[in-house]
Order: structure tokens, then sequence, then C-alpha cells
């Protein structure tokens, strides 16, 4: 699995005391419906394990919108379950399809019912889940 950076919403990046809302930057597209057709994976590596004081009740989605201020954004749930911080510890890849639904721009949006912590991940759009060490 190779994260272009360019493609990225995280490049080793980290998340403290998060409680929840967009994570990251943002992802032009170039313009809408650039996902539609196309076999892709949003996904996430994590290299430490995620910490919260209690068990959290994870979701992760996507938001679009017409424009880099994210003025009027659309959320797309990820195809996923509900998630806990054991779904996030070092070493573990969480991914999901990409939707087809898209507008140019897109952030990844990480929902939680108690503060996380996160030391370092990687989060992007990849072409194939690597599911073998």
């Amino acid at each position: 699995m190779i994260f272009d950076r360019e493609l990225c919403f995280a490049f080793e990046g980290k998340i403290q005391d998060f409680a929840g809302g967009a994570v990251g930057d943002f992802i032009d597209l170039g313009a809408d419906k650039q996902l539609h057709g196309r076999e892709s994976f949003v996904a996430v590596k994590c290299f430490e394990d995620m910490t919260a004081t209690g068990e959290p009740v994870i979701k992760l989605g996507l938001e679009f919108s017409d424009d880099k201020e994210f003025l009027d954004p659309v959320y797309v749930p990820l195809s996923l379950p509900e998630m806990e911080k054991d779904d996030f510890k070092a070493g573990a890849l969480v991914g999901a399809r990409s939707p087809l639904y898209s507008k140019r721009f897109v952030r990844l949006a990480i929902d939680t019912d108690i503060d996380v912590t996160c030391a370092k991940f990687t989060a992007g759009f990849v072409l194939d889940l690597q599911t073998n060490e």
C-alpha cells in the first residue's frame, strides 16, 4: 500500500485530546465526481496506540465541499461499523472503499463521544489496502 502525500489528509499526523471533527488537511480533487467509477480506498494507518480515558465510540466519514472553506459541507459516512480505540492500535490499518459521491474538496472527519489521542498516524486515499504484514 502506497500513500501519495498529495492524497493524504494527514501524513504522520497527530491528534491530542480530540473531541471530533475534521482531521488534518483537505484534499483538492480538482473537480466534482472525481471518485465516481474509480476503485480507491480511504485508509488510516496507525503507528502508535489510540488512547482515551474511557471506551469511545468512533465513526469515520468524509466531508465534501465546493469551496476550501467548507462553508456548506456534505458529510458522507464511510462504510465501516462503529469502532473502538482498540481498532486504532499501533500497526492497525483501518480502511473502507471510497464513496461514489464527491465534490471538489474533501477532508477526513472523525466522530467520537469521548476525547481521544492518537500520537502518530497517516490517513488518505490509496488504490489498494495492504492487508498483509
